[in-house]
């Protein structure tokens, strides 16, 4: 299964809506489909550590993914620290 390692946002407001890295981007739709289906890893490189990133159903629209690093050991959602490439 391909893994990226993600190095930078796009945002609307202050929600993440793409993610990408060198040579790919994918929409947050996108990403999360690939990670429930089993069909890629994402990640964030946080010192010497790899977190994962993890899709949830978005609040609103059951049919639309948020991405986050956050687990109940880690609160903190490390995609929210990454560079911003563009806001929307």
């Amino acid at each position: 299964m391909p893994e990226y390692l993600v190095s930078f946002t796009d945002k609307m407001g202050s929600d993440i809506v793409v993610i990408g890295g060198p040579g790919w981007v994918y929409s947050t739709d996108e990403a999360g489909f690939l990670i429930q289906r089993r069909k890629a890893d994402f990640y964030v490189q946080v010192g010497d550590d790899k977190v994962m990133v993890r899709a949830i159903p978005h609040e609103k629209f059951g049919r639309h993914w948020d991405l986050t690093t956050e687990t109940e050991d880690s609160p903190f959602n490390d995609l929210a620290e990454l560079p911003v490439r563009h806001t929307i």
